[in-house]
């Protein structure tokens, strides 16, 4: 659970509504992923704005985000709830240690497109040394 990406996607969706801008909630979101980019300086991904702006009752949502495309599958929960707790632990993404892990990680993967190639079946291939 976001509540940041919550919280600025039902800001922007109503924004949207208001002013007549016509956008889509995809735009919404990726509206919204731009913002944490630019003002706390956070360079998260799509997928909490998304989902909020996105959510449908009663499905899970299956994100896809090199397109930012996406299909519903239900989801049946008779007889189980979901419980959401305060657990009271803070967090901050700005505060630069998630901007530091995501650089390392997008590192690592050049590292990777460097030393692999890509086969049509999508198995990575080693080149040897």
């Amino acid at each position: 659970m976001s509540s940041s990406a919550a919280v600025e996607g039902g800001l922007a969706f109503a924004l949207n509504d208001i002013f007549n801008c016509g956008l889509n909630r995809v735009e919404l979101a990726l509206l919204c992923q731009r913002a944490e980019h630019a003002f706390p300086q956070v360079n998260c991904g799509i997928m909490d704005m998304y989902a909020s702006l996105n959510g449908k009752k009663d499905h899970v949502l299956l994100l896809d985000c090199k397109n930012n495309t996406h299909q519903y599958f239900p989801l049946q929960l008779d007889g189980y709830k979901i419980v959401l707790i305060n657990s009271k632990v803070h967090h901050s993404l700005a505060d630069g240690a998630y901007n530091v892990r995501r650089q390392r990680c997008e590192e690592g993967l050049q590292l990777l497109k460097k030393s692999c190639t890509c086969i049509r079946s999508g198995i990575l291939k080693m080149h040897q040394i």
